[in-house]
């Protein structure tokens, strides 16, 4: 669930979405906590199964909050679901939930395993954030980089800009980037400017909003980790 609370005094936390019950102190539609607890025969005891639930402040305007939470579901032939659901919150005047979930990536025609639709690998490559001067211009990450420019709001302003190529139904890598993407972040000297981090290494590029899927990214060499 996301819970939120003003004073600094946790015994006043005030539940905004979620809970242990689906639809139960809840927004419509909400999923966050449906896979949360699988009952254990014999006495059907909840054992928790975590999943991962991210939140982006818009930076210019923070009464505005997405959420992105793993869903349970898989991308897979049989049924083609999106991995993750995604809300927008706006606090402006109360608490106001849209659901943005049927606008996350689903490229027409695109259906593969590893990125279409929407897919987040259990998980392991799930990212949102949001462009410092702009509450509407977010980033997705999953096993492929996506841009909205009006907060998936629809799907017309979405555009596909790293991670796998925007190829399908073959199979390819976007140019100078690479597949499962775990953080972007932007220079805050130019909001335009970010770097983003992937299973392939770190890459940047110098204009975030670059038209359509002409994003250029380029490698920043002799980095190794483990």
């Amino acid at each position: 669930g996301i819970w939120k609370v003003p004073s600094g005094d946790f015994n006043q936390k005030i539940r905004l979405a979620g809970g242990d019950i689906l639809g139960v102190d809840s927004v419509d539609r909400w999923g966050g906590n449906a896979y949360s607890y699988t009952p254990v025969p014999p006495n059907n005891e909840k054992l928790y199964d975590p999943r991962r639930t991210l939140l982006a402040l818009a930076p210019s305007n923070e009464d505005i909050l997405y959420v992105l939470y793993e869903n349970g579901l898989q991308n897979l032939s049989s049924g083609r679901n999106k991995e993750a659901d995604l809300f927008k919150l706006n606090m402006t005047s109360g608490n106001v939930w849209t659901n943005l979930s049927a606008n996350l990536p689903d490229f027409p025609g695109g259906d593969h395993d590893a990125t279409d639709p929407f897919t987040i690998q259990g998980g392991y490559d799930m990212f949102i954030t949001v462009k410092p001067n702009d509450p509407n211009f977010v980033l997705l990450g999953g096993t492929s980089l996506y841009r909205s420019t009006n907060g998936f709001a629809t799907t017309s302003a979405t555009s596909w800009i790293g991670g796998y190529g925007n190829t399908l139904p073959t199979l390819t890598f976007y140019l100078n980037s690479h597949p499962d993407i775990h953080n972007l972040v932007f220079n805050p000297g130019n909001p335009n400017e970010a770097i983003c981090s992937n299973d392939g290494g770190i890459q940047i590029t110098n204009d975030i909003t670059a038209p359509g899927s002409t994003v250029a990214w380029t490698n920043i060499p002799n980095y190794q980790t483990l």
